[in-house]
């Protein structure tokens, strides 16, 4: 962890930023009091494309489930709200 002064704050911002992007703690500490910090940013959510992929991979993955079952012999419980997928699977 790196601590700073609000005037070594100042100075040395970018200098600071890079150390965060390198996942470093950096305190700024006023009369030797934590006053603020710089941290990492959150992840970032993803982008509607990617939304669509994920989405897509979870589809594929309950259609093939929901073949194994039928393949197996296995019964869907009535209700089960795999069976709307299943129906719309079978629309496309």
């Amino acid at each position: 962890m790196t601590t700073v002064t609000t005037q070594e704050a100042r100075d040395r911002l970018p200098e600071l930023l890079a150390l965060v992007a390198a996942g470093e703690e950096v305190v700024i500490a006023e009369n030797g009091k934590w006053v603020a910090a710089l941290a990492a940013p959150p992840e970032q959510p993803p982008t509607p494309e990617e939304e669509a992929e994920i989405l897509e991979r979870v589809s594929e993955a309950i259609k093939a489930t929901v073949r194994m079952w039928v393949e197996e012999g296995a019964p869907i419980p009535p209700g089960h709200p795999i069976l709307e997928l299943l129906d719309e699977a079978v629309a496309r």
